[in-house]
């Protein structure tokens, strides 16, 4: 006999449905549980892995970026040069980076008898009839200039038999890169060779043709 209604057992606690929604709430208890648990899990192997991350990368050498600037300049150019007015010549001129300066392979064609000198000048202009939108000579270096220097002087051109005329030589202080690089400026054969006695130009004479120095890839 039950003294109060309270006291009386549940029967409604124990029948099928009540039996499945407490096994439900128990499941879900431990689902929320585990994902608790694995969260944490992923949380500290997260940091795990960011701290072997960073020991990685401590041990990554960076290269220095003036080991990375310090080589040579990828650069190539070339010349090609026409005849000035009354004038036959023509050729081509490869430039490439060598040690302080820069190697040349000149190849020209119905060269008149004689040597010729060659050199880089200011402007990268051959629009005039006789080259003389060129400009003056060009400085290789931007320092005092010894008085008894041809400037832009890349050498001389010796006519052969057929009129043809090849040069492959390096100059030192010609440059295809940097504040005195001469990409840009114009190349001039003269109808002369240098004259050493008569610098800064050489004394060379007319100018027999001409081209501009470009950068080539």
């Amino acid at each position: 006999m039950w003294l109060h209604p309270d006291d009386r057992p549940n029967e409604d606690a124990h029948s099928p449905a009540c039996l499945g929604a407490a096994r439900e709430r128990q499941r879900d208890a431990r689902w929320r549980r585990g994902r608790a648990v694995g969260s944490g899990v992923l949380v500290l192997a997260l940091a795990l892995l960011g701290i072997a991350c960073d020991q990685d990368l401590d041990q990554v050498p960076v290269p220095d970026s003036g080991a990375i600037n310090a080589g040579k300049p990828e650069v190539r150019a070339r010349a090609i040069l026409s005849p000035t007015k009354g004038n036959e010549a023509s050729g081509t001129i490869d430039f490439e980076w060598e040690g302080d300066g820069t190697r040349i392979e000149a190849s020209f064609e119905h060269m008149p008898p004689g040597v010729h000198a060659f050199h880089v000048h200011e402007l990268g202009d051959c629009s005039a009839p006789d080259a003389s939108s060129a400009g003056p000579h060009f400085a290789f270096y931007d320092t005092k200039i010894p008085p008894d220097r041809i400037l832009g002087n890349l050498g001389e051109l010796r006519e052969g038999e057929d009129g043809v005329a090849h040069v492959s030589r390096a100059v030192p202080g010609a440059r295809l890169a940097g504040a005195r690089s001469i990409l840009g400026k114009a190349v001039v054969v003269h109808a002369k060779g240098n004259d050493p006695d008569d610098p800064p130009d050489g004394g060379a004479g007319a100018r027999i043709a001409c081209g501009v120095i470009e950068a080539i890839h």
